[in-house]
């Protein structure tokens, strides 16, 4: 441990602003040395008392009542302005979900389904019956038989006994023929082979359907594959 004493105290004062200041001598001697040239003087000049001022409490409080004042009516105003725009985006969204046509709702899944199933089903029929084209060079022998031959999963009839499970196969030519197929909820589909490509079609009816100039549209304008 180190020794500290004290080796003198006394107070100055400063002639010009009346100040008076302590000052303090500290004499640090470790200790078992008595020899004073081992001594350190330290001396201590506090701040005058005199030039601190405690802070003035009458003054505090009308701060902090300012600042607190402050504070509330900028939050009021944050509340405003989100109050305004959570309103201003119901009231666009219900516009939104008024002007939107009654026409434009999807349809239900299992009448998509449908579609797909009888649309994919033609595009498979109309694979088998490119294959007999390529053994025999013609439409003109495609029968059900022959393509049941080539794909036993499929269903084919002639056209009359068609519906959602078999495939009704028709107007046949060395360069074309049609396939039409029903879906689940009634509509009907083909598909159709011509010198100039394949062609589509659809109708509430299979009559209006069931020839190779009736299946030409370049698409099928319903949901499918």
């Amino acid at each position: 441990m180190t020794d500290i004493n004290e080796a003198s105290a006394d107070t100055d004062t400063d002639a010009e602003t009346g100040v008076r200041w302590a000052n303090r001598e500290v004499v640090l001697q470790p200790p078992g040395l008595g020899d004073a040239s081992k001594k350190a003087v330290a001396t201590l000049n506090p701040a005058p008392s005199s030039l601190i001022k405690p802070v003035e409490k009458s003054g505090a409080k009308p701060v902090l009542k300012g600042l607190l004042v402050v504070v509330v009516v900028v939050g009021v105003g944050l509340g405003a302005v989100v109050a305004l725009r959570s309103t201003g985006a119901k009231k666009t969204t219900a516009a939104t979900e008024e002007d939107a046509p009654a026409d434009e709702a999807a349809p239900p899944a299992d009448a998509v389904d449908a579609v797909r199933a009888a649309q994919m089903t033609l595009r498979d029929g109309l694979m088998v019956a490119k294959v007999h084209y390529t053994d025999v060079a013609t439409y003109a022998t495609l029968s059900a038989a022959t393509l049941e031959a080539i794909e036993p999963t499929l269903d084919f009839d002639i056209m009359s006994s068609a519906d959602a499970d078999t495939v009704g196969l028709g107007d046949l030519s060395e360069s074309g023929f049609v396939m039409v197929s029903e879906t689940t909820t009634g509509t009907w589909y083909c598909i159709a082979e011509t010198p100039a490509g394949t062609t589509f079609g659809q109708a509430p009816e299979l009559a209006s359907i069931d020839t190779v100039a009736e299946c030409a549209q370049p698409e099928w304008t319903a949901a499918g594959v």
